[in-house]
């Protein structure tokens, strides 16, 4: 269990503080974290939608890394943005779990296993999808959610 006390920090509702830190506080970004949240050497992985408005990565385990959004993101309406971020999030995770397909099916092949065999289980049995159907749903969802501005 976490040992994080929201009331011996504040109050109940402390834990819910989203303001910024001030300018003299350290900030823990991905740029500026502590050595301990240093994911400088992880891999992330980025879908960014057509219109350049929204950008996601993700690690290669899957989990969103960062989300960024260009200033006229002001222009949609909440649900709009919810919606995008959602769907390119899930796009960037579909292209990360694919990476990852990719690495552990070289390393089997590299131990003697069959590559069409195992390319199959991972992409049924653990749902870790090819680059190639990664990048074919990617198509796909482009093709269907943008049409022509998919290109």
């Amino acid at each position: 269990m976490d040992d994080y006390d929201a009331e011996q920090q504040g109050g109940e509702l402390a834990a819910l503080d989203f303001s910024p830190p001030a300018d003299d506080e350290p900030r823990d970004t991905p740029h500026t974290g502590t050595d301990e949240d240093d994911d400088s050497e992880v891999p992330v992985f980025t879908v960014t939608n057509p219109a350049g408005t929204v950008s996601v990565s993700a690690y290669l385990t899957g989990p969103v890394q960062r989300v960024d959004l260009d200033p006229s993101v002001v222009k949609m309406t909440e649900r709009e943005l919810a919606e995008e971020i959602r769907v390119i999030a899930e796009l960037a995770q579909l292209k990360a779990r694919s990476v990852m397909h990719g690495f552990l099916l070289e390393g089997l092949a590299r131990m003697g296993n069959d590559r069409s065999e195992w390319s199959s289980i991972l992409s049924t049995a653990i749902q870790l999808p090819s680059p190639e159907q990664a990048a074919e749903n990617i198509a796909e969802v482009f093709a269907a959610r943008y049409g022509e501005d998919a290109h």
